[in-house]
């Protein structure tokens, strides 16, 4: 896939060069003066970073440039795009399927003091009164999960 990926965007870069130099040359022979000279000007334009310094004046050169210019777009820009996307859909995947609920948590902080109790860190009465805190929150996050 990524030599696919190359291929086309070597092909896109060597085939407008050589274009551009046909169509612009009689017209700016001193900015497109070779096929290797025009390829600045392609790699500016498909890379879209267009520095402005080679660009065509006839009217085919400027309508071939318009399509490089999506070529460059469909080629390197739009990739890029879906990729970052796909990255952030991901990520916020990974954190959603981390996360817990309110419920969840309140459930989890009195297992976590069951086991405290179980292995005598606390004592029954302490254990009861972090009970008797969780609990009613517990009962009230269900409550509200209800409406």
């Amino acid at each position: 896939m990524r030599r696919v990926y190359l291929f086309f965007l070597i092909f896109e870069i060597l085939f407008s060069s050589t274009i551009m130099y046909v169509v612009e040359n009689a017209a700016q022979p001193d900015k497109f003066s070779s096929i290797p000279a025009a390829m600045w000007w392609a790699v500016m334009t498909v890379t879209t970073v267009g520095y402005g310094d080679i660009y065509p004046i006839t009217p085919l050169g400027q309508t071939i440039a318009g399509r490089v210019t999506i070529g460059g777009v469909l080629l390197l820009a739009l990739p890029s795009a879906i990729l970052a996307a796909g990255f952030m859909e991901e990520r916020q995947k990974d954190q959603t399927s981390h996360e817990l609920t309110d419920t969840e948590s309140w459930i989890l902080l009195l297992e976590r003091v069951g086991t405290l109790k179980e292995r005598g860190l606390i004592i029954k009465e302490e254990f009861e009164e972090y009970k008797a805190l969780i609990l009613p929150r517990l009962r009230e996050q269900e409550k509200n999960r209800g409406k």
